[in-house]
């Protein structure tokens, strides 16, 4: 190790533990962890904090316990980041009984103060447990602890809050965080946004995505996949046909998915002429049409019985170079079959020689 004169350090030790740990290599990190002790006397809490996270990414809360025992034993003091770990170990694997006892006793009996970390880690489970009443709990105890939220804080609790269909209540959390100076991100607006489609509350929904623009935030492809594809799952085919047709008269920046999101909701709402014509405009605005995309469209026109449609799907495919695999065959000829299309399964089976893929019986 010293070459060159260089002598490592307990980074540097830090850092060989930290790529064994992310390789998943643990026994092998344990082992060098022990080593440090054993032959060079190296003992810090810094090198068994590396390894317990390696653990809990692993969800492995047995060795956990047991080194995070193992250097208590040794006399090393746990930090906070020590006992944030190990709430985060318990709170991956649902056991937040657990997680709320080192809050509450292994915190105090090691005199260490919680930070924002700690208790974004137990709203963040708390929530996803859709346990709100907890979760608002430990997001009261923080503020007499007189520890401010940050963005992630408050995008946890305002999820939780959707999740339970608290909207009025995740809105006028919002509003008197802004009261109180704070300048929200575009990822809690998109996480109200999302709330709100998920309730069908669409008035809110867009009147967040206008409070964005009051407050100087320019909304991203990302918000406005958010709302086509809230739209879309609910039924809402027009409302979200209307909001891209305006976005692009607006030349808005959108990516794919808003478009092959709608794509799929017009396939699914059996209008298979609108999800062509869009799929065509969406190629002709520069976008790159994928195997995959095509496959999906011809997939789902396919299932509804649209074979003809699909054909011309695979014929605007073939325009823009892009070449149909054995699948996108399979899945046709099936479709003319049932169509009794026998004259089109012929002209099919000479493509497919012409082409090479060759279909395997299977069904």
């Amino acid at each position: 190790m010293y070459f060159n004169n260089i002598i490592p350090n307990l980074y540097m030790y830090s850092s060989i533990l930290l790529g064994l740990c992310k390789k998943g290599m643990m026994i092998e990190a344990r082992w060098y962890l022990e080593n440090l002790d054993s032959k060079l006397g190296l003992r810090d809490i810094i090198l068994y904090n590396t390894v317990i996270n390696g653990y809990i990414k692993l969800k492995d809360l047995y060795n956990v316990v047991s080194l995070y025992e193992q250097a208590v034993n040794l006399g090393l003091e746990p930090t906070i980041i020590t006992i944030n770990s190990l709430i985060h170990g318990f709170c991956k694997v649902g056991k937040l009984g657990f997680a709320e006892r080192i809050f509450n006793e292994t915190l105090i009996r090691n005199k260490l103060r919680p930070t924002i970390v700690t208790y974004t880690i137990l709203m963040d489970a708390y929530s996803k447990t859709r346990n709100v009443n907890k979760m608002i709990n430990f997001y009261n105890h923080m503020l007499k602890n007189s520890i401010r939220p940050n963005q992630i804080t408050i995008s946890v609790l305002i999820k939780g809050l959707c999740k339970q269909k608290r909207f009025l209540e995740a809105q006028e959390f919002v509003n008197q965080m802004q009261r109180e100076g704070m300048k929200l991100d575009e990822i809690t607006y998109n996480t109200l946004i999302q709330g709100f489609c998920k309730g069908q509350n669409w008035n809110l929904a867009f009147q967040t995505h206008d409070n964005m623009l009051k407050n100087g935030l320019i909304p991203t492809h990302v918000t406005y996949n958010v709302l086509i594809n809230g739209l879309c799952l609910h039924g809402k085919i027009d409302m979200a046909e209307m909001l891209l047709d305006s976005l692009i008269d607006k030349n808005v920046n959108l990516g794919k998915f808003a478009y092959m999101t709608l794509i799929k909701a017009f396939c699914a709402k059996e209008r298979p002429q609108k999800a062509l014509n869009l799929f065509e405009r969406m190629l002709n605005s520069g976008f790159e049409g994928e195997l995959k995309d095509f496959s999906s469209v011809i997939n789902r026109m396919c299932k509804r019985g649209f074979v003809y449609e699909a054909v011309l799907v695979l014929k605007l495919m073939l325009g823009f170079r892009v070449y149909p695999d054995q699948e996108i065959f399979r899945v046709l000829c099936k479709g003319l079959e049932r169509e009794m299309d026998w004259l089109g399964l012929k002209c099919f089976e000479a493509l497919i020689l012409k082409t090479g893929a060759f279909l395997i019986d299977g069904d």
